[in-house]
């Protein structure tokens, strides 16, 4: 009988194309959980904001998902979960303590025996086997497309990544909060600096209101929290 792949204990990784940041989980259901991450990420209401705002500004298809280790047995799951937390320290994920809930807090004595519990941890034969396996079987159960392939062997490649398309280049520049810019002479604020009106161009007007050029303009620069 085969082995039913989607069913196995592993650890996964979600990484991004565009930064190499990465999200670690775990689970005993690999193809559900990631059709419950796409799903989350594309409903915009995954419970890692990191990588939802990640999401958001690049596209789903800037992500790409790897098991990294299957695990022979679910007891052992989280244990070994925390070992890559700890090696890798995953900026998408919030918390760094495995499957632990976000209102509470470990206390000292409790991490010490977490910590504990991982020293002198080895894989099984059969873990090692699994973890081969998942290595020959990985499109089997979460097929990339030719598109997300390619960008694959570009990080992989060290390929330098092709100039963002306007379209992604507007919506990076809608996802930034505007800036607001004073005219001291009416006192109108205006938001951005695409809509201030001025015969300069947008760069030299942003050069100016930030000290990179002497302002010869009757604007300001407000702070943020203005």
């Amino acid at each position: 009988m085969g082995l039913n792949i989607s069913k196995v204990c592993c650890i996964y990784a979600i990484i991004s194309l565009v930064d190499n940041k990465m999200y670690i989980g775990s689970t005993n259901d690999h193809c559900q959980r990631m059709r419950r991450h796409k799903s989350d990420l594309l409903l915009n209401k995954h419970h890692s904001i990191l990588l939802q705002r990640h999401v958001n500004k690049y596209g789903f298809d800037v992500l790409k998902f790897l098991v990294l280790e299957y695990v022979e047995n679910e007891s052992e799951l989280i244990k070994t979960e925390q070992q890559y937390l700890d090696l890798h320290n995953p900026e998408f994920n919030i918390l760094k303590i495995a499957d632990r809930p976000i209102n509470i807090t470990r206390s000292k004595e409790t991490r010490n025996k977490i910590s504990k519990s991982l020293l002198g941890y080895k894989h099984s034969d059969k873990t090692k086997k699994l973890m081969s396996l998942s290595q020959k079987n990985r499109t089997v159960y979460c097929k990339h497309t030719e598109e997300t392939k390619r960008k694959m062997s570009e990080v992989r490649l060290g390929v330098k990544r092709k100039p963002f398309t306007v379209e992604t280049k507007k919506r990076m520049s809608e996802s930034r909060p505007k800036r607001k810019i004073l005219d001291t002479e009416t006192g109108i604020i205006y938001e951005g600096f695409k809509n201030v009106p001025t015969n300069f161009k947008t760069s030299t007007l942003e050069a100016q209101l930030r000290g990179q050029n002497k302002n010869n303009t009757n604007f300001k620069l407000l702070s943020k929290d203005a």
